[in-house]
């Protein structure tokens, strides 16, 4: 069922909409100004967006601007709706915010639901592109472009809610001598399983990201100590499995490293990576097969002290 988010500050508008949309079969969220139709839009993650120009406080001009700087929000489709007179100015305006149509009202019920038929059907397609531009092909999870595309938003959202945010890096150990001994096409099956393996250990809110060749990444609200139990009841899962085809078996082990969100330290998500980057090397330098949390004692927690990693 799609979902579409109208914002206007009539309730009678909202209302009459929000019924002929669901006579369709349609999701309905409705807001009477801008603000409340920004964090509507940004926690329900509509499929489409009615917009009034005209709202109070904030203009849904405006509000197209904050919302298609929103990278959630990017391939939404904005419809203006308007009960003024509309220049060719106000057109391209809109337009060049991010808005893909204008209609006027008292709007024909038609027209408007042949436009949202469209859009949808727009939408569809661009998100069918984005998820395969942003999934790596090989384990089927989401490539590092994702983690560009979503880490501000965890962040964001962690300082708004004051939730915790906690990065868990991953590092299939002595993976250079799987690829040596048995060949790449027995390297890429272990990527895959233990791609497979990590799927049953993440949630629809987490974060899961093939990181590097053989590094994968976890961002998650869970709290540092809820994180660590995931980490290490998964690094056991992983030295219990078989890994084994019809030409090859070994048995392999992953290094886990955990950094957690830090006030005037993890800034930017950036730095929580450095530090369960730096936390991995912790656990590969001390003998590999095991989880290590930052921070902890002896370990760096200046600015100035932790590396940033290229994303």
């Amino acid at each position: 069922m799609c979902k579409i988010l109208i914002i206007d500050d009539s309730p009678a508008v909202c209302k009459s909409i929000s019924m002929l949309l669901e006579d369709e079969d349609y999701e309905t969220l409705t807001a009477n100004n801008g603000e409340d139709g920004i964090i509507l839009a940004r926690e329900q993650n509509p499929d489409l967006i009615l917009l009034d120009i005209s709202l109070p406080e904030i203009s849904g001009f405006d509000v197209c601007k904050i919302l298609k700087q929103d990278n959630r929000m990017v391939n939404v489709p904005i419809l203006f709706i308007t009960g003024h007179y509309y220049s060719s100015n106000y057109v391209v305006k809109g337009l060049e915010l991010g808005a893909y149509d204008f209609i006027r009202k008292p709007f024909d019920t038609n027209e408007l639901l042949a436009r949202i038929r469209v859009m949808l059907r727009i939408k569809q397609q661009q998100d069918k592109i984005t998820e395969l531009s942003l999934t790596d092909v090989l384990t089927g999870i989401y490539n590092r472009r994702m983690l560009m595309y979503r880490g501000k938003d965890y962040f964001s959202i962690a300082e708004r809610r004051s939730l915790p945010l906690t990065c868990v890096l991953l590092d299939i150990d002595n993976f250079k001598e799987i690829n040596d001994h048995f060949g790449h096409p027995f390297g890429d099956f272990v990527l895959k399983e233990v791609a497979g393996i990590l799927k049953k250990f993440s949630r629809s809110e987490d974060l899961l990201i093939r990181y590097g060749g053989e590094e994968f990444l976890f961002l998650t609200h869970d709290s540092p100590q809820e994180a660590y139990n995931m980490a290490e009841r998964l690094r056991k899962s992983v030295e219990e499995h078989p890994f084994e085809n019809k030409k090859n078996s070994t048995k392999l082990t992953i290094s886990i490293g955990i950094g957690q969100m830090l006030e005037c330290v993890t800034d930017t998500e950036e730095r929580l990576i450095a530090l369960a980057d730096c936390a991995l090397y912790y656990a590969k330098f001390s003998g590999k097969n095991k989880v290590i949390s930052f921070p902890d004692d002896g370990i760096p927690l200046r600015k100035e002290d932790i590396s940033i990693p290229i994303l």
